[in-house]
């Protein structure tokens, strides 16, 4: 009975042991993911905002009042400048800018950390979830390191694919939405093997997770789906009672019709659609084009671009279609047969093929219909994918182990150099758009951003020739040729100017800034009467336009009509309080008041 005994504490020793030795392999796995994200997102740190980081950041008046909050939940992405319009619903996004904006104010190595962190936080769940589908690690106890699951997040954590996510602030949906779809998912793996109840907290947290997620991007309300997808192919005791177990997933679909709600309340409509002028047949068929694309960058994250133009196909039978076509067919193919012969396989496809369906929606996509941070989540199953077939070589060539580890060590480098060296072209705008029309010359818009970076530098001549440039290949770009007017407006050709105003406005009649552009080029060369006139019309248009009440006001101003400047100084104060032209204008309005020039 001593002997049974002492047998049965060495047996617990043993098993606490190997817990142990468990636990501290994952604390070094963990570790090691976090130093390689740190290491090739560090230069990512030293950038600026570009791009849409200005209206979302630096103009916008939400992140910086927390009494805003109800409003971003009740508007649309753009709802705090009432000229602009999305249907976008992403008010998680406004929450972590004013994080950001509490902890960083204005400094962009703060929101660029966030997203570095993120991103290391998401390359975490990664492991977690990678390793309850391998379960058990290929290799020696020496080469843990090499464990499919290790290999599935080192690829992740460096992938170049994954530049435009992590080093563009703006890019945060991508990541949060990315983050808590994980979470949920990695959460409810926690109870896979069991019922999953109210009553288990892993189930709770999985569904608080899930909704989170829907409110940072839209994609998240494929997770249903995903999680049907898992327990096929990974919970047996579950795989031939779906129907029955269908309440296991009803709270999710709750969520997501309760998400719907609150999309529809906030947008009045749940889509966005743009207009490609295209046929509900040629929308059906540039989805195979686009899908292959996404493939082939996963692939090859070679020439990688912030704008891609769309140039939709007419027809299938198109010579450019046929390798897309292709891809397609093969993709297809792999899916059929993986679903007969290897669950793991057939899972990495559809965490791939199902995340980015929402990105194949054509009227809800933009001129730059195809984006390389639309990869950020489904990319997570082309890692799978590619850990598997490593898992499965190492099998096999198991007599000469140093060639897996040898050929994963290269594509980890390979990965790192190009992330590494792709984050500087995120620095500032001229950086970035300079590089995608150095890639796309053909890119109209590109050119238009091109021409602000360069009128942000000083550049007014540069900049000029960039939006005549983007005019020439589109003269229906309403941002050039604003931005052509305030061009020539800085050069006081103010006539010039208005007509380029002008023909923004044909294009935009409701935009604010355009009236009030047309505005002060109109106050330039005295025309007082109609610029005032402008200014009205853009209040009416916004009453929360400070821009057009600080106009209105300089004209009162001038004029000598005080009461009404300082009126409207007021006004411009209590819409944006911490800008101090505004607080200096009201002052000299005061102090001429006071002391009246004799």
């Amino acid at each position: 009975m001593v002997q049974h005994l002492n047998n049965n504490i060495s047996s617990s020793e043993k098993q606490e042991d190997q817990n142990f030795i468990k636990i501290n392999r994952r604390l070094i796995i963990l570790l090691v993911l976090v130093t390689a994200v740190l290491i090739v997102y560090f230069n990512s740190m030293l950038n600026g905002f570009v791009w849409d980081d200005h209206g979302q950041i630096l103009e916008n008046r939400w992140i910086r009042d927390i009494n805003s909050i109800p409003e971003v939940f009740s508007s649309n992405v753009a709802g705090a400048d009432k000229q602009f319009a999305t249907s976008y619903y992403r008010p998680m996004m406004y929450l972590i800018y004013m994080c950001n904006y509490y902890l960083f104010a204005l400094s962009p190595w703060g929101y660029h950390l966030v997203n570095v962190l993120v991103h290391a936080g998401v390359c975490i769940l990664v492991f977690l979830i990678a390793s309850k589908i391998f379960k058990k690690p290929t290799g020696s106890d020496s080469l843990y390191l090499l464990s499919p699951a290790f290999i599935a997040a080192i690829l992740y954590a460096t992938h170049p694919i994954h530049t435009e996510p992590v080093a563009w602030v703006a890019a945060v949906p991508e990541l949060s939405f990315t983050f808590f779809y994980l979470l949920a998912l990695y959460l409810y793996s926690l109870t896979a093997d069991r019922e999953p109840s109210f009553k288990r907290p892993s189930y709770i947290l999985s569904l608080i997770s899930f909704f989170i997620a829907t409110l940072c991007k839209e994609p998240a309300i494929t997770l249903p789906i995903i999680l049907i997808l898992y327990d096929y192919s990974f919970n047996k005791t579950r795989t031939t009672k779906l129907i029955r177990n269908l309440p296991i997933y009803i709270p999710y679909f709750i969520i997501v019709v309760f998400y719907l709600i609150l999309r529809f309340h906030a947008l009045g409509g749940f889509a966005p659609s743009v207009n490609h002028k295209l046929t509900v047949y040629q929308y059906v068929i540039n989805v195979f084009p686009l899908f292959s694309g996404y493939i082939e960058k996963l692939f090859f994250p070679l020439n990688l671009s912030a704008f891609y133009v769309f140039h939709p196909i007419a027809s299938l039978f198109e010579m450019e279609t046929i390798p897309s076509l292709f891809n397609c067919f093969l993709f297809l193919i792999a899916t059929m047969i993986a679903f007969l012969k290897n669950r793991v396989v057939f899972f990495s496809l559809m965490l791939f093929a199902v995340p980015i369906l929402p990105a194949l929606y054509i009227p809800g996509l933009g001129e730059n219909a195809f984006s390389e941070r639309q990869l950020y989540l489904p990319s997570f199953g082309f890692v799978l994918l590619v850990s598997s077939f490593f898992s499965w070589a190492t099998v096999k060539v198991s007599k000469s182990t140093f060639i897996i580890p040898l050929i994963i060590g290269m594509i980890v480098l390979l990965y790192s150099i190009g992330t590494i060296n792709r984050n500087p072209v995120w620095k500032d705008d001229y950086s970035l758009w300079a590089d995608v029309v150095d890639k796309s010359p053909e890119n109209a818009t590109a050119h238009g951003y091109l021409g602000y970076a360069l009128y942000s530098q000083g550049r007014i001549d540069d900049s000029i020739v960039q939006y005549q440039t983007s005019l020439n290949m589109n003269p229906n770009l309403f941002n050039s040729h604003m931005n052509l007017g305030v061009a020539y407006h800085a050069k006081n050709w103010s006539y010039q100017a208005i007509q380029q105003f002008l023909l923004a406005l044909k294009l935009n009649p409701s935009s604010i800034d355009a009236h009030i552009n047309i505005a002060d080029a109109i106050a330039k060369i005295g025309s007082i009467d109609k610029a005032v006139e402008e200014y009205q019309i853009a209040i009416k248009l916004d009453p929360s336009s400070a821009r057009a009440h600080h106009g209105l006001g300089v004209i009162f101003g001038n004029a000598g009509l005080y009461d009404k400047a300082i009126e409207q100084f007021e006004i411009t104060l209590q819409l944006d309080p911490t800008n101090q032209i505004y607080r200096s204008d009201l002052d000299k309005v005061y102090n001429v008041k006071k002391s009246p020039v004799q």
